[in-house]
């Protein structure tokens, strides 16, 4: 199961389908989120990705021969449903446990694999965890369970199959997998595609390239291609991102050729951010984007972020503000945050600094109180407030009463009355955050006046969480 982690983005604008690994309603982020947080994880997060709809499958040539159906070599299936209904009981069992579930998966024969792989009301888990196990498996009785499944299985099962083969140790799969870019389904495309970036091999990176260069290519296809290379820790296939967006017109494209480069370790693609960064001909849209991507990077990020959060324009400072909260504190940012409050005049910016200051140790809360008690646009005074609960547990006396005085009333306000249940949820992070004996006590009020079911699940969870129990209702 992938799992990713949630944060604002600085704009809400439309995602490609390629961009949306997990679909989810705003709600369902905002609840989950919030549960998340308020259980023992880290920070406010949120959000959601929308999706259009796929294009016609990409224009090849020339096509692969096709995939020979297996013969007697294909493993004879156990006794149909019994055995299937058995394995889907176990593998639910062990679902949560990657070790569990391997050591598991281990002992199954290969008949047993290709019996279960071919239920179709198996979970997308489950799928995945038993095409991996398959996959791995270096017999000629496994790859001629592996054909046999791609000949005749369903394109959910060829997709995942597909990729899980970027892990076989077969010398044929590389073959198969450049076979099965000429597949008519997209999906299975897009599983061939994520099998070769999960291979890691130069050969793999030139036919990654080949499918982002290729105008005729399905767009999707050739996103896909560029989130496969930016997966590869490989300086060919860094390069080959880097060329891709000389000449990528499309949007969608460059961005997906950004995303990928920020899959890289930042020591291989910092130079190239800094130049495409201060490039004339780079629109402040584009390099939001690459801030964004630079966020995502492994390695030390902040410095460059910090840099763009004074940038002439304000989508670009918002982008760098929201990468500094996926950061750790760094010495002197957060003086140079606040800073940067005093003189902002952009709402959503100053948003993306509230948040971005929560990570951050080193400035001192009272050079941001004024900015905080001024607020009037409603995302940013509840980004404000949400950093002045932060700090309570380490204030003064006088600043966390101030917070009961001002703060409280609002957030119990915005929990109970919110535009959304995520504006909802972000006033119990809140609260939740300060653990003030007023701000318990609007929790209490929350858990129990909220129509809303989550919102006063998220209540009675910080409760439990600070020792006081459930609000009675």
């Amino acid at each position: 199961m992938l799992i990713t982690m949630i944060k604002h983005k600085p704009s809400a604008k439309r995602r490609p389908a390629w961009a949306g690994v997990l679909l989810v309603s705003a709600g369902g982020v905002a609840a989950a989120v919030a549960l998340f947080w308020l259980c023992g994880g880290r920070g406010p997060a949120g959000g959601s990705h929308s999706a259009r709809p796929s294009r016609d499958a990409a224009r090849r040539s020339p096509a692969p021969a096709p995939l020979a159906r297996a013969g007697t070599d294909a493993p004879a299936a156990p006794e149909g449903e019994a055995e299937r209904a058995a394995l889907r009981h176990v593998m639910g069992a062990f679902s949560k446990n990657r070790n569990a579930e391997a050591a598991l998966l281990g002992q199954k024969s290969v008949a047993e694999l290709f019996a279960a792989l071919q239920d179709e009301a198996l979970p997308q888990k489950t799928l995945r965890a038993l095409a991996r196990e398959l996959a791995r498996r270096s017999t000629d009785e496994a790859w001629a369970a592996i054909e046999a499944l791609m000949a005749r299985g369903s394109v959910r099962l060829r997709a995942c199959l597909a990729e899980m083969l970027g892990g076989s140790p077969r010398p044929e799969a590389q073959s198969l997998l450049r076979a099965l870019l000429a597949a008519d389904e997209l999906t299975v495309v897009q599983g061939a595609l994520r099998g070769l970036g999960a291979s890691g091999n130069e050969e793999a990176v030139g036919l990654l390239a080949a499918v982002l260069a290729e105008n005729d290519s399905n767009p999707t296809a050739r996103a896909e291609a560029a989130l496969a290379l930016g997966s590869m820790k490989l300086p060919a296939a860094t390069t080959a991102l880097a060329a891709a967006l000389q000449s990528l017109e499309d949007p969608e494209l460059r961005e997906a050729a950004l995303m990928g480069l920020g899959r890289q370790p930042f020591s291989s693609t910092e130079s190239f951010f800094r130049s495409y960064l201060a490039a004339s001909g780079t629109a402040p849209a584009q390099r939001a984007a690459a801030l964004e991507c630079v966020a995502n990077a492994e390695g030390e990020v902040a410095p460059l972020l910090l840099e763009y959060t004074g940038d002439a324009d304000p989508s670009v400072r918002a982008a760098a503000a929201w990468g500094l909260t996926m950061t750790e504190s760094q010495p002197g940012a957060g003086t140079a945050l606040a800073g940067r409050l005093s003189g902002e005049g952009d709402a959503e910016v100053r948003t993306r600094l509230y948040q971005a200051l929560i990570v951050q140790e080193d400035f001192d809360l009272k050079t941001v109180l004024p900015a905080i008690e001024q607020e009037t646009a409603p995302a940013a005074r509840l980004a404000g407030y949400d950093l002045w609960a932060s700090q309570c547990g380490g204030a003064s006396t006088a600043t966390s009463a101030r917070f009961d005085q001002v703060a409280v009333p609002y957030l119990q306000q915005v929990a109970l009355t919110g535009a959304d249940r995520h504006e909802s949820l972000s006033a119990v992070i809140a609260l939740s955050r300060a653990g003030t004996g007023q701000a318990q006590g609007a929790l209490r009020q929350i858990a129990t006046q909220t129509l809303d079911p989550q919102v006063a699940k998220a209540a009675d969870a910080t409760l439990k969480r600070l020792g006081t129990g459930k609000a009675a209702r």
